[in-house]
C-alpha cells in the first residue's frame, strides 16, 4: 500500500520510513506529490487538532491514504506564557530556521540555570479512506523526557534541530553520543502499536507490541520518572482494553515477567501495572469492569 505522509521535511520523512520498516507500505512525502499542496491554517489547540486538520486536508487534494503528525513541546521548569507548546518553530510570529532554533532554545535553557527538562506530546491522525479514520495523543507516542542544554552538540541533522541541544536524563551523555537512541526514535514503538492496530490484520502482533512496551518501560523506570511512567505504562493498558484484550490476557503475560524480576523499581513498576489490570486500584482507574477469567 502507497501511505502519504504529511510532511515536506524530508528528515521526518526518513525517521518515520525507519520506524515503519518492516510494514508492508511504501511510504511518500509531499514532496513526491505532483502538483499545488494545500495551504492549511494549523489553528487547532492541541497537536491532535492540528494534525486532523493537516490530515483531512491531504485526503481531499490527493485522495490516497494519509497521516499527518504535530507535537507540542512542554518543560517542566517554564511558566505557561514561556512554555513552547505548538509553536517550537514559530516564535514571536517568525519562523526559525534550524539554526535559529538552537540559538534561542540554548539561550533559554541558559536563562534557567543551564538545563531545562521536557518532552515533546505527539499525535498522529491516520486516514484509510473515508470510513476509516484514526488518532493517537496518549504517552506511548510522546518522548521521553529529555534535558535541553545551553550548550549545543556540534552535530546537526536537518530538521532535527533541538535534538542538538538533548541530553539523556539516565546517563547524562547528548543523545548524539549514544549509539542506542535519539529524542525522535524514543516514539517508535509507540507509533509500530499504532500503525499495527489501525492497519488491521495485525491486531495480535499489536497486542504484544504492547506488551513489549510495558516491559521496555519497567526496565528503563528511574525513581524520578516513577509517576510519569506509571501514567505511561496505563494509557497503554487503555490502548490493550481498546484493542479487545480481555484482562486475563494481558494479566498473565504481565505476571510471568513480574515472577522472572528481583525485587527493585522495574518489580515494583510491573506489580502497579497489575493492580491497574486486576482492578485493585481507585474506581476511575478502573480498566477492565468484568472480573478476571
Amino acid at each position: 500500500m502507497k501511505l502519504l505522509y504529511g510532511t515536506t521535511n524530508n528528515g521526518k520523512l526518513q525517521a518515520m520510513k525507519n520506524a515503519l520498516k518492516d510494514f508492508d507500505i511504501e511510504l511518500i512525502g509531499l514532496n513526491d506529490m505532483k502538483g499545488k499542496l494545500p495551504k492549511i491554517m494549523e489553528d487547532g489547540t492541541t497537536p491532535l487538532e492540528n494534525a486532523e486538520l493537516k490530515a483531512r486536508a491531504y485526503f481531499e487534494a490527493f485522495h490516497m491514504p494519509v497521516f499527518s503528525c504535530d507535537s507540542g513541546l512542554y518543560f517542566e521548569e517554564l511558566s505557561e506564557e514561556e512554555q513552547p507548546g505548538l509553536q517550537v518553530r514559530r516564535i514571536g510570529g517568525n519562523e526559525l530556521t534550524d539554526e535559529e532554533m538552537i540559538e534561542h532554545y540554548a539561550a533559554l535553557a541558559k536563562k534557567h540555570g543551564g538545563k531545562i527538562t521536557g518532552r515533546y506530546r505527539n499525535a498522529i491522525y491516520f486516514i484509510l479512506d473515508e470510513n476509516r479514520h484514526y488518532s493517537g495523543m496518549d504517552m506511548s507516542i510522546a518522548t521521553e523526557p529529555f534535558v535541553l542544554v545551553a550548550e549545543p552538540h556540534p552535530k546537526r541533522v536537518k530538521g532535527f534541530p533541538l535534538d542538538s541541544l538533548s541530553v539523556d536524563i539516565a546517563t547524562g551523555k547528548y543523545y548524539y553520543d549514544l549509539e542506542v537512541k535519539d529524542v525522535s526514535t524514543s516514539v517508535d514503538d509507540g507509533v509500530r502499536a499504532f500503525f499495527s492496530g489501525a492497519l488491521g490484520g495485525r491486531r495480535k502482533n499489536s497486542m504484544d507490541e504492547i506488551i513489549e512496551q510495558m516491559k521496555l518501560l519497567s526496565s528503563t523506570v528511574t525513581e524520578e520518572e516513577y509517576g510519569a511512567k506509571l501514567e505511561q505504562g496505563y494509557e497503554l493498558l487503555v490502548r490493550l482494553h481498546d484493542l479487545g484484550a480481555d484482562k486475563d490476557s494481558v494479566y498473565q503475560p504481565l505476571l510471568a515477567y513480574l515472577n522472572s524480576l528481583e525485587d527493585g523499581i522495574s518489580y515494583n513498576f510491573i506489580a502497579d501495572t497489575l493492580d491497574f489490570v486486576a482492578g485493585w486500584c481507585s474506581p476511575g482507574k478502573s480498566i477492565w469492569k468484568e472480573n478476571m477469567k
